[in-house]
């Protein structure tokens, strides 16, 4: 399943977005690409016990975070 989110402000600046990823999302999502300036996310699993930040795009794989994603910070940076 491919979706897509906007931001409100445009294109990512280094403050950037954050948001938690729907229920439907939260088990399903495996990879994230940026669009604009957004090239930067941290991930956070479901338990929110780790956290990690990747440059983007990028593609979960065998990662803690492949189908376990709690929330997501997404920037310029």
């Amino acid at each position: 399943m491919k979706s897509t989110i906007y931001g409100y402000e445009g294109t990512c600046d280094t403050a950037g977005y954050g948001f938690e990823p729907s229920n439907d999302w939260k088990d399903s999502l495996s990879s994230i690409k940026g669009y604009g300036a957004c090239n930067r996310v941290k991930l956070t699993n479901i338990r929110e016990t780790h956290s990690k930040t990747f440059k983007l795009p990028e593609s979960f794989g065998d990662e803690l975070y492949n189908n376990n994603v709690g929330y997501v910070k997404i920037w310029h940076g």
